[in-house]
Formats: structure tokens, C-alpha cells, sequence
């Protein structure tokens, strides 16, 4: 079935009358945020990625930021 824009704004009106105040439960503020959530979602819960990118983020939120702390910074420590 091919997803004409007819089509697709018929689902996007379905799925936001079923879902009026969706939001996602991630938390993240820039698209590489995003994408270091969705990554560690795969491993564990949103709410425990939520507890990790929440001390994550604040020292290191952008891709030199996190390589700047190391290999070992993930696996444990408050460096």
C-alpha cells in the first residue's frame, strides 16, 4: 500500500484523537541527546536511561563532550 499524504494525515488524525497528550519518555533537549537515549533504551528501561542521561548530559551532552571523558567514564566512576 503505497502512503499517499491523504492517506497519512487520515492516520496522524486517528493517532492524535487515540493520543492527545502523548509525549515521549525519554528525556533529552537536543537531537544528539535524542539519539544517545534511544541507544541505551535498547539496553534498559526509559526510566533508568532517564536516571543515567540525567548525570550524563549536564557534564557531557554533545559527541566531543563524551569522548572527551574517556572509555572508562561509562562503565563507572563520577569523573
Amino acid at each position: 500500500m503505497r502512503v499517499t499524504k491523504a492517506v497519512k494525515a487520515e492516520q496522524l488524525r486517528i493517532l492524535r484523537s487515540l493520543y492527545p497528550n502523548a509525549k515521549p519518555a525519554l528525556t533529552f533537549q537536543t537531537p544528539f541527546e535524542l539519539l544517545i537515549a534511544v541507544i541505551l533504551s535498547a539496553q534498559c528501561t526509559d526510566a533508568r536511561v532517564n536516571v543515567v542521561t540525567g548525570r550524563l548530559f549536564p557534564k557531557a551532552n554533545t559527541p566531543a563532550a563524551i569522548a572527551a571523558l574517556g572509555a572508562d567514564c561509562p562503565r563507572g566512576g563520577d569523573s
